[in-house]
């Protein structure tokens, strides 16, 4: 399938200031959401990453490319009229947790999860107060009402455009604590692809690459470095 290109339209982008926020103009219109609304946002920083992703745009590009501009039109366009469903949708993830599904063998395999899921559960133990229980296998865990509360206050604490953000993060990486880890400053962003990716590498190593895998976790990779910056910009 041949990719949606489009001729660029315009010649300059800057960052304007714009009441208490910033909006981006490219050329002298102001860039707006897919649904009309005016992208403005309250950090400068954003904004101005915002302007450079459309920037570095050459003659012709693929609207797909801007991943930023998505991860920010998803919380102006959709976050802000169902928020509490969004909210509720993350804090469900704690039932099906990445991390707390562990792989009964090859005890390598086990290990390596270990490795990189039990520190995130401690960590989200003592600093979440949201302790949640682990098995081997696919069969159901009942996690306890009360720290999935927990998760669900944490994640109501964003704002609409962090909280798309978590959102993108959640997603992509199949756990809430994986994205409240990258949410926090807890982990990196390529502490947390590595974190999200250790049964695909496990078995990349016993099989080898394919393209197609391989074309996936890139574009789940740009989605997740998105999302990391967006999230890294509000938290500071």
């Amino acid at each position: 399938m041949a990719k949606a290109e489009i001729k660029r339209f315009y010649e300059r982008v800057r960052v304007m200031p714009n009441g208490a926020g910033f909006t981006v103009c490219l050329d002298d219109k102001p860039l707006k959401t897919p649904a009309g609304a005016l992208v403005l946002v309250s950090h400068k920083g954003l904004a101005a990453a915002l302007a450079a992703e459309w920037d570095n745009q050459g003659e012709r590009f693929d609207p797909q490319t801007l991943a930023l501009t998505q991860t920010v039109n998803s919380g102006l366009d959709h976050v802000g009229a169902h928020r509490e469903k969004i909210v509720a949708e993350l804090a469900r993830f704690g039932q099906s947790d990445l991390i707390c599904y562990r792989a009964d063998g090859p005890e390598a395999l086990v290990q390596r999860e270990d490795q990189y899921w039990q520190p995130l559960l401690d960590w989200a133990r003592d600093v979440l107060r949201a302790p949640l229980k682990v098995g081997a296998g696919v069969q159901p865990i009942l996690q306890p009402a009360e720290s999935m509360e927990a998760l669900r206050k944490h994640i109501a604490h964003h704002e609409d455009i962090s909280l798309a953000a978590l959102h993108q993060a959640v997603s992509l990486c199949g756990s809430v604590i994986i994205g409240l880890a990258l949410s926090f400053g807890h982990l990196t962003e390529q502490e947390a692809w590595a974190a999200a990716q250790v049964d695909e590498n496990w078995q990349l190593e016993q099989w080898g690459h394919d393209d197609e895998a391989k074309q996936r976790a890139q574009n789940r990779q740009a989605g997740l470095s998105a999302a990391a910056f967006v999230l890294e910009i509000c938290r500071a």
